[in-house]
């Protein structure tokens, strides 16, 4: 009989690596992020400024999420202008094109956590010391 192979996390584990410090990482302030890119068009200009401030409250948009925000506001443009003509005359194609945008709409605003999901969001309450005279020390 054999006696089996390695098995997941035998061996000895490595040494903790000294000399790595934690280095102060300073938060880049959100206001250049609340004026749209200059290159957007008016109509998706007034959604980024109807949307950025609440995904900036929510620290969902950052320097490196702005081409997604870009294509929410194109795909939410888009979608207002099909649902306008489907308002209109609504024909199978406008309807099927008009889902699909909603979908990917829908779909961006969930990662910006921008989308209604029905719960509210937890609230972090400050941590309260039980006993206030414990910070004191006890004597003994």
């Amino acid at each position: 009989m054999s006696w089996g192979g390695a098995r997941v996390g035998a061996g000895r584990k490595p040494k903790a690596t000294r000399g790595l410090r934690a280095v102060p990482v300073q938060i880049p302030s959100s206001e250049p992020l609340l004026t749209p890119p200059p290159a957007l068009p008016t109509a998706q200009k007034d959604v980024w400024l109807k949307w950025a401030p609440l995904a900036i409250r929510r620290q969902t948009l950052i320097a490196e999420n702005v081409p997604a925000f870009v294509l929410l506001c194109e795909l939410e443009v888009r979608r207002a202008q099909i649902g306008a003509m489907a308002d209109k005359e609504p024909t199978p194609e406008l309807l099927r094109s008009l889902a699909q945008y909603a979908k990917q709409v829908e779909a961006l605003l969930g990662r910006f956590r921008l989308a209604p999901f029905g719960k509210p969001e937890a609230i972090e309450k400050p941590k309260t010391v039980a006993n206030p005279w414990g910070a004191l020390g006890a004597r003994g």
